[in-house]
């Protein structure tokens, strides 16, 4: 009986064991790996693209004082 129990239930269950211990460690891993490519695609694209920073387009207020003040 005890090369039953070793055989089959020992052998399964330390097979469900690792398997639940994998996914459950790779759940706890996951929003660390997802922030770090994040991190990387945003840094690679920064140094990749070689802008320094963005200039945002004047508003058409902005360009009507501007030419209130030219004429």
């Amino acid at each position: 009986m005890f090369k039953y129990w070793l055989k089959n239930r020992l052998l399964i269950s330390t097979i469900y064991l690792l398997v639940i211990t994998i996914v459950v460690s790779f759940s706890f891993v996951s929003n660390s790996i997802k922030s770090n490519a994040e991190a990387h695609k945003h840094q690679s694209l920064y140094i990749g693209s070689k802008i320094d920073f963005d200039i945002p387009s004047p508003g058409k207020d902005q360009i009507a004082e501007l030419d209130s003040l030219v004429h």
